[in-house]
């Protein structure tokens, strides 16, 4: 099944408030996505892993027009140090190749941590589960569907 089916199919059975976009181009990076829709790359929720230094993976979802601060995010997971994720590890630990992870509906449970930046939005645009996809979801929704934490984790 494919990543997007596989999230339609999570919203439909979970009857999560959001929808998929498909588009004729690719949304793999923020600044592809915020064009494609015409918006700011503020309101595109990246998600994106990271690892510890026992290979601990944490998602953070984090408004596309800024960085995570790894120091911050070590402190925070208490980790000595935190790195980004390469694109074997992404697909094991979420099941989706880099540039298609959405939010939530992956293969492992990951602990996920939510940027406070994305709250300021009524509306945000994550990915759908491909690199041509976007799933249009309130941010409270998307909190509450990943059980996630939000924090102060980008600069």
């Amino acid at each position: 099944m494919s990543g997007v089916k596989r999230i339609k199919k999570i919203l439909e059975n979970q009857n999560i408030p959001a929808e998929i976009i498909e588009l004729n181009v690719k949304t793999a990076t923020s600044e592809q996505a915020a064009v494609a829709l015409g918006i700011s790359t503020s309101q595109i929720a990246k998600s994106l892993l990271l690892v510890n230094e026992s290979m601990k993976p944490f998602l953070v979802i984090a408004p596309g027009d800024k960085k995570v601060d790894k120091k911050r995010l070590a402190e925070i997971t208490s980790s000595k140090k935190v790195n980004f994720a390469d694109a074997k590890l992404i697909e094991e630990f979420t099941g989706f190749p880099m540039g298609g992870v959405p939010p939530f509906g992956h293969i492992n449970e990951l602990t996920t941590f939510i940027d406070q930046g994305l709250l300021k939005h009524e509306k945000v645009y994550a990915s759908g589960g491909s690199d041509n996809s976007l799933m249009v979801i309130d941010p409270k929704v998307l909190i509450k569907v990943t059980k996630g934490r939000v924090v102060d984790v980008c600069i």
